[in-house]
């Protein structure tokens, strides 16, 4: 007796014996699992954490004033009576910032619109658009975009100023190397514990760091 490969062959062997021609008719089309395309993208999940953390204006523009009352010229005196009593110093700063326009554009062609009926095409690049869209803003407000700063497409950092290189009047820096061949995580933990007197926040404080340092922890 004869024996084919595979149920397949057998089924086209039997139909074409049987006077079927097409034989793939009889066998039903792949389908989608999912009805509109799955993004592959990098992990989003600090995006919304940042962008809920934003203080929102109804102004374009901002202007901040900080008055430094912390050196020994601003401390109160004791008084001696009949001596001169000194007037106290403190250094005022301002800082204004003006808005820019981040965009994330996109083409579609009416006749594709047309020719797509398996989903929404019009909503589902909609959706790609705000999620690139978030994550561009939050990578500018944590450590800016990392384009040089001649490119064109640079979002400026004097309009949407980076937490990671901001002045150390509005963020506290501890640099901390832990590419070096002797250092070890225990370094980061302790410099973080070291500095928590120059943390004024409110609140728990977030850490955004990546996989590489959260394996070194585990």
């Amino acid at each position: 007796a004869k024996r084919s490969g595979s149920l397949k062959h057998a089924v086209e062997e039997y139909a074409l014996s049987h006077g079927i021609d097409d034989i793939d008719l009889m066998f039903p089309d792949a389908q989608l699992i999912e009805k509109t395309p799955e993004f592959l993208s990098r992990r989003m999940e600090w995006v919304a954490k940042v962008m809920g953390g934003a203080r929102k204006s109804p102004f374009a523009k901002v202007r901040t004033h900080f008055a430094d009352i912390t050196e020994d010229e601003a401390r109160a005196k004791g008084y001696i009576t009949g001596e001169l009593k000194r007037e106290e110093f403190f250094a005022v700063m301002r800082r204004e910032t003006t808005p820019q326009t981040i965009y994330k554009k996109q083409k579609l062609d009416r006749d594709d619109m047309i020719d797509i009926t398996d989903f929404d095409v019009v909503a589902w690049l909609r959706a790609e658009m705000r999620v690139m869209l978030d994550e561009e803003v939050a990578r500018a407000i944590l450590l800016g975009d990392g384009r040089d700063i001649s490119h064109e497409d640079k979002i400026s950092e004097s309009n949407i100023r980076p937490i990671a290189s901001d002045h150390f009047l509005y963020a506290t820096t501890v640099t901390i190397n832990l590419n070096d061949a002797s250092s070890n995580i225990q370094e980061l933990i302790d410099a973080v514990i070291n500095h928590r007197k120059s943390y004024k926040g409110s609140g728990l404080p977030t850490m955004f760091t990546s996989e590489t340092v959260i394996a070194q922890f585990l």
